[in-house]
């Protein structure tokens, strides 16, 4: 154990020795954090609401949500397959590896040419 401590602090001496060469080293040392600053990229994030309802409209039906119903969901195929593997526990199972490439085959991809699996 005495050993591998001896090299870890050899390792660091040289890796502190290697910062300390930089041109920027001192720079960087010296800089201090300011919780109060703030960037562009946070000016420009600020919540604007759509309305005076905001979410409500949503709730009660007014405005029409964007996505897909559960009946959309629900359907596709391949959704339910995977909803039952992983509502039984087989989900990461070599068995349902093979079903699953057996039930939903998948082609080379063309730009690259790699298999699928």
């Amino acid at each position: 154990m005495e050993k591998s401590d001896e090299a870890e602090l050899a390792r660091q001496k040289r890796l502190d020795a290697l910062a300390a060469s930089v041109p920027y080293y001192d720079a960087v040392n010296s800089v201090k954090s300011d919780i109060n600053k703030t960037t562009v990229s946070r000016i420009n994030d600020v919540y604007e609401p759509l309305s005076e309802n905001g979410l409500a409209d949503f709730q009660q039906g007014i405005r029409k949500m964007t996505g897909f119903t559960n009946e959309k969901i629900f359907s596709d195929p391949k959704f339910r397959l995977a909803h039952q593997l992983h509502e039984s526990g087989v989900a990461s199972s070599a068995y349902s590896c093979a079903v699953v490439k057996r039930l939903i085959p998948r082609e080379v991809e063309r730009t690259t040419g790699i298999e699928p699996y």
